[in-house]
Formats: structure tokens, C-alpha cells, sequence
């Protein structure tokens, strides 16, 4: 019988980069049986971050990385093995912004960037209201890593302005990151441009009353000097 570390059979261990990970493989039955470690189904490297302790089999990595996470296999004597599966948790390697602003009929691309073991699922909420696969013309794509982690929206309407989230999680845990996307009118941009042009306008009539005024010739003078 192989006794491992986990808190429960099956369970795994989480890594916490760049802590120190222990795998240990407690033969109760010979503790002198010969033992060999595989990661991925591939031998473990000795090397001076990573030791195999013989006196109870274990297997310590003393400075971890993100990429220490996978499928440790216990061999005794090639007849017997336990697989100790070592998880992360989800993280974000990108936050959303808390608010980005688009122009009516402009491309709104959300990429949910995240990283853990087992690979994250990706949920999209609108409002806090779930996104059930590509609605209407928001639609889902996927990139090399996750699956749905790319929403977009080729043409912005008014009806698009909220608040988009990405909830992402796995068995270790979830993480939710969300966006408000404003979406102003295409003309926007012209009305203070066209307010000063009124107010222009208004001015320059204004002035063209007030000479044309000034300057009219009065009539009853014309009498007088002759």
C-alpha cells in the first residue's frame, strides 16, 4: 500500500509558487523497495532545485514555477504506482479595465485572460445575467490556450452599453473580472464642434445687425443742410 501527502486519495496538491512542493510516497508494506518518479508519464531529473529523498521516497522541488504543475507518479518496483495529480489555482495574467468606451458600430473584442491547472472554464456574464453560447450578434471565439475566451461584437449598438464579466474557474478554485463598456453616438463627436458653430453664427449676426445699424445714413440730415 502507497500513503501519499494528500489531504484526501485522489485529491492532489495545489502548487503556490515559489513555495517548496513535497510529494511523498510512504511504501507501508517495504519501506526498502525501490522507487521512481515520473512526471507526465516522462523520469524526473535530479537536479539542484529537484531531490529525491530515498528515506521515504519523497520529492521535493525547493523553488517552484508555474510549470511544476501535472501528473506525479509514484512507480514501486514497476508493479505498483500512485498518481499524485499537482493543480493551480485560476489566476488572471490580465485584468479587465474598468471601463472602455466604443462609438456606435465599432468592434468590441473582451479577451478573459487566465492561467491554472486543470485548464479554467470560461463563463461569460451580460449584467450579471449568463451569456448561454454565442446571442444574437455577440459572439464567442477561442484561442490557442481556453476555450470561449474571446467575446466579441463586430457592429456596437446603444443596447450593448454594460457590464460584461468573465468568470473563470477549475477545481481549485474562480476568479470573475468584469468591464463596463460605454457606447456613444457616432455623431458625438460633432455636436460641440456644431454648438460652437451656432454659437458662431449667432455672434457674427449679431455684430453684422449692430454695424449695418450704426452706419445707416440718417435721412432727416439730408433735409436740413439744404
Amino acid at each position: 500500500m502507497i500513503l501519499t501527502n494528500e489531504e484526501l486519495p485522489g485529491q492532489g496538491l495545489i502548487l503556490k509558487v515559489p513555495k517548496p512542493l513535497e510529494l511523498m510516497c510512504n511504501t507501508t508494506d517495504d519501506n526498502s523497495l525501490n522507487v521512481t518518479w515520473l512526471k507526465n508519464g516522462n523520469p524526473v531529473i535530479i537536479s539542484d532545485n529537484l531531490h529525491i529523498f530515498s528515506e521515504n521516497n519523497s520529492l521535493v522541488i525547493h523553488h517552484t514555477e508555474d510549470d511544476d504543475v501535472g501528473e506525479y507518479t509514484c512507480v514501486v518496483d514497476e508493479n505498483v504506482n500512485t498518481t499524485i495529480e499537482v493543480k493551480a489555482r485560476t489566476e488572471f495574467t490580465e485584468e479587465f479595465l474598468k471601463s472602455h468606451i466604443l462609438v456606435e458600430g465599432d468592434k468590441l473584442v473582451l479577451h478573459c485572460k487566465v492561467k491554472g491547472t486543470p485548464p479554467p472554464v470560461i463563463t461569460w456574464y451580460k449584467d450579471d445575467v449568463l451569456i448561454n453560447g454565442s446571442a444574437g450578434h455577440i459572439m464567442f471565439e477561442s484561442s490557442d490556450i481556453h476555450f470561449n475566451d474571446i467575446l466579441t461584437i463586430q457592429e456596437v449598438e446603444f443596447d450593448d452599453r454594460a457590464y460584461y464579466s468573465c468568470e473563470a474557474s477549475n477545481e481549485v478554485n474562480k476568479v470573475k473580472s468584469t468591464i463596463y463598456v460605454r457606447i456613444k453616438d457616432k455623431l458625438a463627436a460633432l455636436w460641440p464642434f456644431l454648438g460652437i458653430c451656432l454659437e458662431v453664427s449667432i455672434l457674427c449676426g449679431i455684430i453684422f445687425f449692430y454695424e449695418k445699424k450704426r452706419v445707416k445714413p440718417d435721412a432727416s440730415a439730408g433735409f436740413k443742410s439744404s
